[in-house]
């Protein structure tokens, strides 16, 4: 393509308006409360925790709170 032909290219481009979508992008809005903790834990007794976060439709991380408020609820 010559040089001429170029320009006369990216002048049309240029003119040529077209409607940009955007996607705006939010933060989840996480506690400001919460730490990050890891522990080990046996492999069965993780794998019947997976399973029943699965069955239930909830989260590991609820399930592990709530066991740890009960406890405390308990005494």
């Amino acid at each position: 393509m010559e040089k001429q032909n170029i320009s006369d290219l990216i002048n049309k481009v240029k003119s040529n308006e077209q409607n940009k979508t955007t996607q705006k992008v939010l933060p989840i809005a996480e506690k400001k409360d919460d730490v990050q903790f890891s522990f080990y834990i046996e492999k069965s007794l993780l794998k019947k925790l997976k399973q029943k976060a699965l069955n239930n439709d909830v989260s590991i991380k609820s399930i592990i709170i709530n066991a740890i408020e009960n406890s405390f609820k308990a005494n």
